[in-house]
């Protein structure tokens, strides 16, 4: 008897159905991928928390925008141009929807909706790849780099605004350009244009972006112009285009204005970049230090492997005398504005390293339509006919190679790649061991902020002006301004510049020279700056150089509080001796804390 096989031809239907199948999971990798770099403990952005505080204000007062700066006495003249506090007051409101499930919950979920976030936005960033390249397993790849490329600025704040705003750019004017969406949606660029200028001060990013495709345009029309000037078809269309591009960057451009502060929201660009002396200070705005950042060194290396292979084959072409529709048909299709865009933010990542996400989100488009022009063969346009069987064997070959990479390369951030720790032990700490600590409900790091020393100073009822470094300034301000206590100064260099922050220096390091003339000052440059500001108290680190200054000082009474709060972390207050402070200070001495430690006393007593 014969036997039969039951085993149906695979159709075309179901091939397709498979490769989506492929395309939805990798997919979901990728969303994975930037969820895990996102949703981790807090351990050192000091920006989430006066954000945070800046949305409670706003709502809390009606919805008026403060005019001037609220959190910091040193700064309370000078006016606020707030560009983030529509993002603030949306952040206050989800941190009131988790607020009393549980120790810090509120904190919690504004960082879990951080993360959905930025796993939106390189979900959105895969969808573009896997459209320019019809490859999942290439834009899958692609994208994971990119995600872990910028893993050293995805905190909860702002600025993963407009990363969402940015990848929304580059997929409205990619589909665009290569005819997939008509001219009218574009219209749509000027209208999320108000909404990111009023979110943060990034919306300039999206006009850079406009401008770099327009540019592209008349640059590919002109060229076009010069190979076939008498083929109108060739080239005509693309000034039109571009034409179109500049009306709507001047549309995009115009409703920038439309903020509470007006054309006033353009000057925060200069208050901090114009310093030098400032941008050197803040690590952010800093190089990147290419010891950490392996990831963003991969993509410059594909970028430039990629742009070679283009132009070795351009290069051949030429010397082989072949024709205009030969030649370009051994060029990926990519558009020139695209290499324009990548260049300025390849430019802005080597000079700052709060740039990195910036260059890794638009380099990731030209990046994969190059290598899948190398790898998958250039001549797209081929029928399936016409591709030999080893041809479309190799290509199989190629893309599950592709997809077993992107697989194991997640596997090796999630799991293997160590994330350091400065705050507390295990020092070294990979991805899934603090999505753990925080999907048990850990919000922040213990000790990385001074929870304990904002409960002692609200405990025992302290008075007077604080004096408090940068670094810990932004959880102050949550925790004590404006109600009781105002900061010296914190990082919101966009309304100060760096006008106290080298104050803050001076005092922090207990310089006595003046900063003018070099010279030594009497009483010290660091005491006249405590005395010009009228500073009651001080809180800094243990290790500070203010400490060992203050502490042979007979005008200040230390409170050593370094084994106090089971903390890393030690820290010491230092208070005004004066007589209008007798009481503050023996209720410190009073703390049980204190007198369960010897050396937790103050260095001498009250007279």
């Amino acid at each position: 008897m014969a036997r039969h096989s039951w085993a149906m031809p695979e159709t075309q239907n179901s091939i397709i159905w498979k490769r989506h199948a492929l395309a939805i999971l990798l997919g979901a990798l990728v969303a994975l991928v930037g969820l895990s770099h996102a949703m981790t403990p807090l351990r050192t952005d000091q920006d989430f928390w006066w954000q945070l505080k800046a949305g409670r204000y706003i709502v809390e007062h009606g919805y008026r925008l403060p005019e001037h700066d609220v959190f910091s006495f040193t700064s309370a003249d000078y006016e606020w141009h707030n560009h983030e506090w529509l993002t603030q007051i949306i952040a206050w409101w989800i941190y009131q929807a988790g607020e009393g499930q549980g120790p810090d919950s509120g904190a919690w979920i504004v960082i879990a909706a951080k993360a959905l976030l930025v796993a939106a936005t390189f979900a959105l960033l895969y969808a573009l790849l896997l459209w320019r390249t019809r490859n999942a397993a290439l834009a899958a790849l692609i994208a994971i780099i990119a995600v872990n490329a910028s893993r050293w600025t995805l905190y909860a704040r702002p600025p993963v605004v407009t990363y969402f705003f940015l990848v929304v750019f580059l997929f409205l004017l990619n589909a665009h350009v290569f005819g997939k969406l008509r001219l009218r949606w574009l219209w749509t660029l000027p209208l999320l244009t108000i909404l990111w200028t009023n979110m943060h001060g990034g919306f300039i990013l999206g006009l850079i972006v406009i401008g770099g495709f327009m540019s592209g345009e008349f640059m590919a029309g002109a060229w076009h112009w010069r190979m076939r000037r008498e083929d109108r078809e060739a080239w005509r269309p693309r000034l039109v285009r571009g034409a179109m591009l500049l009306g709507i960057l001047a549309a995009s451009t115009a409703v920038t204005l439309l903020n509470p502060y007006g054309y006033k929201l353009y000057g925060m660009f200069n208050r901090v970049m114009s310093d030098k002396q400032l941008v050197a200070m803040i690590p952010e705005l800093l190089p990147p230090d290419f010891h950490h950042v392996p990831s963003y060194l991969a993509m410059i290396a594909l970028l430039a492997v990629g742009l070679l292979a283009v132009f070795s084959a351009a290069v051949f072409a030429l010397r082989e005398w072949m024709p205009y529709s030969s030649c370009a048909r051994r060029i990926p299709q990519s558009h020139p504005g695209e290499l324009l865009i990548v260049v300025f933010f390849l430019q802005q990542s080597l000079s700052h390293v709060r740039h990195l996400p910036l260059f890794a989100l638009t380099a990731a488009p030209l990046i994969a339509e190059l290598w899948n022009g190398a790898l998958m063969g250039w001549a797209q346009e081929n029928s399936k006919e016409t591709v030999s069987t080893a041809a479309a064997r190799t290509r199989r070959i190629a893309r599950a190679s592709l997809g077993a990479a992107a697989i194991a390369l997640a596997a090796y951030y999630f799991f293997g790649q160590d994330y350091r720790s400065d705050i507390n032990p295990p020092d070294l700490m990979t991805f899934h061991q603090r999505n753990a600590r925080f999907l048990q409900g850990k919000a922040m790091e213990t000790g990385a902020y001074p929870k304990a020393i904002c409960d002692f100073i609200l405990e025992k009822d302290f008075h007077g002006r604080m004096y408090a470094p940068i670094n810990d300034a932004g959880y102050l301000i949550w925790r004590l301004s404006p109600e009781k206590h105002k900061t010296f100064t914190d990082d919101r260099f966009d309304i100060f510049g760096g006008d106290f922050a080298f104050e803050a220096v001076i005092i922090e390091n207990a310089q006595e020279k003046s900063e003018f003339t070099g010279e030594l000052t009497d009483p010290p440059r660091y005491l006249q700056l405590l005395n010009k500001w009228q500073i009651n108290f001080i809180v800094c680190g243990a290790g500070a150089k203010l400490v060992e200054a203050l502490a042979c000082n007979p005008d200040w009474v230390m409170i050593d509080l370094l084994n106090s709060f089971q903390s890393k972390r030690g820290w010491v207050i230092f208070i005004r001796d004066t007589p209008e402070n007798q009481a503050l200070i023996e209720r410190c001495r009073a703390t049980e804390k204190l007198r369960s430690t010897p050396r937790n006393l103050s260095r001498r007593s009250a007279p």
